[in-house]
């Protein structure tokens, strides 16, 4: 079965297109030592289509140079949301909300992650795997890793969903699981 192998394929391509991108951002939000969580860069294809993968990668980044990050809460493509929410606001008006889950208490959970001075991490994050329709038009997406007692928000990028063609309809309901 050949669609057994398409899932994983496109999952191991946007892997290695998301990590071939440059992770030094500019338009990153926080204020280095002083600032309630790290900041983020969001990263996303251009067009995205229902009833496929709809997958962006989100880096935290550590851009200090003496200030480290310990116990950050991880995040899983298979365990949505995570730490990551969205916010896709719609040329119409419309806006979607993929809230983030919070920790419980501190930071996140023993056994995070620690970001030390000068680094990243890279998440991806798949939009399609969350119970919300996300219906064809142009959006402006922003994320937001949010901790406890605060959160960081990323640069904005604009995104196209478009309808699949009704060949297309029926691959991906025979994909679906």
């Amino acid at each position: 079965m050949r669609y057994q192998i398409l899932i994983p394929a496109i999952l191991a391509i946007t892997l290695a297109v998301f990590s071939m991108s440059d992770v030094a951002n500019p338009d990153v939000s926080g204020d280095d030592a002083g600032s309630a969580a790290p900041p983020i860069r969001l990263e996303s294809f251009p067009v995205y289509h229902p009833g496929l993968p709809m997958i962006v990668a989100v880096t935290v980044v550590n851009d200090t140079e003496a200030s480290t990050w310990y116990d950050l809460p991880d995040a899983s493509l298979f365990e949505a949301p995570g730490p990551f929410g969205l916010t896709l606001e719609g040329r119409d008006g419309g806006r979607v909300e993929l809230s983030a889950a919070s920790p419980m208490r501190g930071e996140g959970p023993r056994g995070g992650f620690t970001l030390r001075p000068g680094t990243s991490r890279r998440f991806l994050y798949d939009m399609a795997g969350l119970d919300v329709e996300i219906t064809p038009g142009r959006y402006t997406m922003r994320a937001a890793y949010v901790l406890r007692p605060g959160s960081s928000t990323s640069n904005t990028v604009d995104i196209d969903v478009r309808s699949l063609s009704p060949e297309d309809s029926a691959l991906a309901a025979r994909l679906s699981v």
